[in-house]
């Protein structure tokens, strides 16, 4: 597995691929700076769906979990995986970090989960810069291809609430104290 260059990069963006929108200027030596759309959802509100208008910020409440949306549209190819971790200066003012990846034959913007782990209020101006991408080069082309749902084009992707319970679910475990003691 080989990682794209900055040149290697630029070129697959002339011939169309990788992302349909890109900037160049968010171009690094091995990497490309994603950054956030118009457009993010709350998770801690029941995945409320914010859309920004244009000059609207991002606000992300003390404590709460988001998915960024970013303004970028992915495309990637059979033969590319992309791996995602988000900037250290998001994580040095508060927001959780990040790791994650695009599957080979992922189409559409790319959803960024982190929570506000500070005691302030993170304001995000769109177009900020959330996250790096890296691109690596498959030795083949992959079978399986991403087929996925995407949380940008049809509401947010299945979230598995079914996993999370309240104190009185998991109170006859064990392992629980009372809710008092587990505060």
């Amino acid at each position: 597995m080989t990682i794209l260059s900055d040149k290697e990069i630029e070129v697959e963006f002339s011939e169309g691929r990788l992302i349909r929108n890109p900037d160049t200027e968010m171009l690094d030596g091995s990497s490309y700076e994603l950054r956030l759309g118009n457009v993010y959802y709350d998770l801690t509100e029941n995945g409320k769906r914010i859309e920004l208008g244009v000059g609207e910020k991002a606000l992300i409440k003390p404590g709460h979990r988001v998915v960024l949306i970013t303004a970028e549209e992915l495309d990637i190819p059979a033969n590319i995986a992309v791996r995602v971790v988000s900037k250290g200066s998001l994580f040095a003012v508060g927001l959780s970090p990040v790791a994650t990846y695009a599957d080979p034959g992922f189409k559409g913007n790319l959803g960024i989960v982190t929570q506000n782990i500070s005691d302030k209020y993170i304001e995000l101006p769109q177009g900020e810069p959330i996250a790096k991408a890296d691109f690596n080069e498959l030795t083949d082309t992959a079978k399986r291809l991403y087929e996925g749902q995407h949380g940008f084009q049809m509401g947010i992707w299945p979230i598995k609430t079914h996993l999370q319970k309240t104190h009185a679910e998991v109170a006859d475990d064990q392992r629980v104290m009372s809710e008092k003691q587990e505060a």
